[in-house]
């Protein structure tokens, strides 16, 4: 009877062991907290933006803003390239030239080297441009990933754009690749 106690006492203590730290471990799903997931299924990659800011997948890039009082917006696209080789630097140093085409006034102010999921080397640019009249702050990231050229952009007044940097750093931070 003692043995049978014991054994029932044990496995008791042994379930509640479990059950606290199963308990205590927060997240399971692996979304940092106080961001949301903002990536859909077709895409490969994994990007959190935080709970309060709105999101859109519907243009086939992920997509998400502030608020409607305030449109500072990041995106993340992807695309294959001709070839899979091709380094950040020198894609964009082609995509810089498309970009003075598009927005002659641009001022390219900061190269930087970041890295993205751990591992990945990447490159961060920064440059201002108007855009409908009104003066604009845009920051990149680039880099290839197993053939694919990934660009994240943060786009916002010159005025708003100091605001939401931290954020934009944590959703820098936490992309994953799949």
């Amino acid at each position: 009877m003692k043995k049978k106690l014991f054994r029932s006492a044990a496995l008791l203590l042994a379930l509640t062991i479990i059950m606290l730290s199963v308990a205590s471990c927060g997240k399971s799903d692996g979304v940092p907290d106080g961001m949301k997931l903002a990536s859909g299924d077709a895409v490969d990659y994994i990007m959190y933006v935080p709970q309060n800011w709105v999101t859109d997948i519907s243009t086939g890039a992920t997509t998400a803003y502030v608020s409607e009082n305030d449109r500072s917006n990041v995106s993340l696209v992807a695309f294959n390239l001709d070839d899979p080789n091709e380094t950040a630097p020198v894609f964009w140093d082609k995509y810089k030239e498309d970009l003075v085409l598009t927005f002659p006034d641009a001022e390219f102010t900061e190269e930087d080297n970041t890295v993205i999921n751990g591992s990945t080397a990447a490159i961060r640019r920064s440059f201002t441009a108007t855009v409908t009249g009104d003066p604009y702050k845009f920051e990149m990231v680039i880099f290839n990933h197993f053939g694919a050229m990934f660009i994240f952009t943060y786009t916002a007044t010159q005025e708003k754009f100091d605001l939401h940097l931290e954020d934009v750093d944590k959703i820098i931070q936490n992309i994953k690749l799949k």
